[in-house]
């Protein structure tokens, strides 16, 4: 680790045993796996670097800050952040006044501004502030609607912790919501309002004169779960984002005024461990045999334009996620940190998962990470091309046809608002 500003450290959560850490020279004893107060900051005066509030339950990092390891071997790595990296209101001078729309994906929360009308700051800061839990509007990032030369809108996608991401599956489906209800754009009618079940029949109709009826066939059975659910009218919309990942192009299904689902196509996948930032040899990780802080893994690498780290287990629930999410995430072949998802096969078209997302630590859903599981269990022959993941926050639906994924779920408003970061509070 290096940095300019020696000593101006804040340390924001350790997983694992009682130990203490030099940092430049200044020592500091810690206690194990929780939040600290400032009260807890053995060394805080000496520091001269004031706690910011940490968001519960998640390990933050910045990539060219590389986390520290204890020097006791069983420990698990400490997350450590410039101050300066991390800034606490005080710190701050007026920076923004914005509206803005909280919006999950079962339960997969971030804030989004419309920058066609909207005028942001540092988007790193704003994301970090406007993401904590108890000063800020408690999200998993932010996201950012832009104009683009080659789609319909432009995403911007940053974690809580400020970083960048290429790809989220839940906040592009939310971004497809949001850009339609904004009235960016209203949508390519695909069909037409229906009842289900003519709308069914059309497009099983259809898909007898097209190549792609493993597409079609997919509408159809999202149509069928609809009309379940008590929908009487059905129509289906399509448009084109932007994304640091490439175009993604998204189906909204909506009825009586409402978007209902969203189905969004996440590919290209890769397996290609040349095409990820994962120092593992060979060309790919397919239940590669790992060492992690003292624990065995079988773990295989896939990037949706995010990477991933899927882990199989037979049970969930025998999971530490805050201890073992965090280590795997900052593991050494990993230079840039990864999302690890533990993963149970109940069925060979049933999963269910837990997710420890790359900078923003355990949260409730995960798209592409759920694309990611189906995938590795499918490569591994654990479970087919088309099934049901269940995660914390809900279910969703991925569809392997050829060489794209699908993923079908929701995408909900949870409010509107607007924002004011003032100069102190």
């Amino acid at each position: 680790m290096h940095s300019d500003q020696a000593g101006r450290y804040v340390v924001f959560r350790l997983c694992g045993s009682t130990t203490k850490l030099s940092v430049y020279g200044l020592t500091l004893t810690t206690n194990t796996g929780k939040e600290w107060a400032k009260s807890e900051w053995k060394a805080n005066t000496i520091l001269n670097a004031p706690i910011h509030r940490a968001v519960p339950h998640r390990t933050v990092a910045h990539a060219p800050n590389k986390a520290f390891t204890a020097p006791d071997a069983r420990t698990s790595p400490v997350q450590v952040y410039r101050k300066s990296d991390f800034p606490t209101r005080s710190d701050t001078a007026i920076m923004v006044t914005m509206k803005f729309t909280k919006m999950h994906g079962y339960g997969n929360a971030y804030i989004y501004v419309d920058c066609t009308r909207e005028t942001i700051g540092d988007p790193q800061q704003i994301a970090r502030l406007i993401s904590d839990p108890d000063t800020g509007l408690g999200s998993d990032g932010l996201m950012l609607i832009y104009p683009s030369d080659t789609a319909r809108a432009r995403v911007e996608m940053y974690n809580a912790d400020g970083s960048r991401m290429k790809m989220c599956g839940n906040g592009i489906r939310c971004a497809g919501r949001f850009v339609i209800d904004q009235g960016l754009y209203a949508g390519k009618v695909l069909h037409e309002p229906s009842s289900p079940e003519e709308l069914s029949a059309r497009i099983q109709s259809d898909s007898n004169s097209v190549s792609n009826n493993g597409f079609s066939r997919l509408l159809a059975r999202t149509v069928g779960v609809l009309g379940k659910s008590g929908c009487e009218t059905i129509e289906i919309r399509e448009l084109d984002l932007e994304t640091d990942a490439g175009i993604r192009r998204l189906q909204a299904f909506i009825s009586d005024g409402q978007i209902q689902l969203l189905t969004v196509d996440v590919s290209p996948v890769t397996l290609d461990l040349s095409d990820m930032d994962c120092t593992l040899e060979g060309k790919t990780a397919i239940d590669r045999q790992v060492r992690v802080d003292g624990r065995d893994y079988e773990i295989t690498c896939i990037s949706t334009g995010n990477l991933h780290g899927v882990v199989f287990v037979d049970d969930i629930a025998d999971v530490n996620l805050n201890l073992e999410g965090p280590a795997l995430e900052c593991a050494e072949f990993y230079p840039d940190r990864a999302n690890i998802h533990f993963v149970q096969v109940l069925t060979s078209d049933h999963l269910r998962m837990c997710i420890w997302e790359r900078g923003s630590g355990a949260t409730r859903a995960c798209g592409t990470g759920a694309c990611a599981a189906v995938i590795a269990a499918h490569v591994t022959g654990r479970a087919g091309k088309q099934c049901i993941v269940d995660q914390p926050g809900g279910r969703l639906y991925v569809d392997i046809l050829g060489d794209s994924v699908y993923l079908t779920g929701e995408a909900r408003v949870v409010c509107t608002g607007t924002w004011r970061e003032t100069e102190s509070i």
